[in-house]
């Protein structure tokens, strides 16, 4: 039978599946491999695996795009993240039409992100991922469930302060309670799907009304969108590469196709 591959729409299981249908191992399909790199006979496996859909083809020229999933770069510096893909492009350039060019110099573009943590500016904003549309929360998850992904600290005296020691004890950071003299209590997570999703306006102001009082720095929680892939204001690009990185320029999520 003529093994299929994943469309621009297609997710890692999908991938996955395919590779299973050619009984390689699963990782094969998850990320391929630099050449160069002395544990990587997987990279190989990736390669052949695309040689022998391609040669089933009767018209390469048709084939649709790939969604990629590069796990082999999660914990690696950017740098070499990007040439492990670079790599990976250039050995299976049918895959990527118009990407790479005669000299074997590809044309994918990198989009670096650096994921947000507690010491940013914008700390304080939690962040609403929207359907297509822009117009409702549907949650990272597509179940309505909004998180923020760290404490919040209430200053001593704060009208959101703990009223016994009890709930002080037990709700509050004992190692910011004791040094700094601040309560830091988990917040969240937020339903925003009471049947049907919540807006955005209603969503946020879910979120801001169960967290009325003012941080240690005066900043109250308040809200931003994250429109997904495919939105308006976030469109697919198969020839872009998202990466994510922190603030050591390590990545954090497996790059990917889109």
């Amino acid at each position: 039978a003529t093994p299929t591959i994943p469309t621009m729409k297609s997710t890692l299981p999908g991938i996955l599946s395919a590779a299973a249908a050619l009984s390689l191992p699963a990782p094969a399909a998850a990320f391929g491999r630099s050449k160069a790199n002395a544990e990587d006979a997987l990279f190989q496996d990736k390669i052949d695996w695309v040689h022998r859909v391609l040669a089933q083809e009767e018209d390469h020229r048709e084939l649709p795009a790939v969604t990629t999933l590069f796990s082999e770069c999660q914990g690696k510096s950017l740098a070499l993240c990007e040439a492990l893909i670079n790599a990976f492009v250039r050995a299976n350039a049918p895959l990527f039409a118009g990407l790479v060019d005669a000299y074997g110099s590809t044309e994918i573009k990198f989009e670096v992100k650096q994921v947000r943590e507690s010491q940013d500016e914008d700390y304080y904003n939690v962040g609403l991922r929207t359907n297509l549309a822009e117009t409702h929360v549907v949650g990272i998850l597509n179940d309505g469930m909004v998180f923020y992904p760290w404490k919040w600290c209430l200053p001593s005296g704060s009208p959101a302060w703990p009223d016994t020691q009890a709930l002080v004890d037990s709700h509050c950071d004992a190692a910011e309670l004791y040094q700094n003299n601040v309560c830091c209590i988990e917040v969240g997570p937020w339903d925003c799907d009471v049947g049907t999703p919540l807006t955005v306006e209603g969503c946020c102001n879910l979120i801001k009304d169960s967290v009325p009082a003012a941080d240690v720095n005066g900043n109250y929680l308040d809200c931003h969108t994250d429109p997904p892939l495919g939105s308006d204001s976030n469109p697919e690009d198969p020839g872009r590469v998202i990466i994510h990185v922190n603030s050591e320029g390590k990545v954090v999520h497996p790059p990917k196709t889109g």
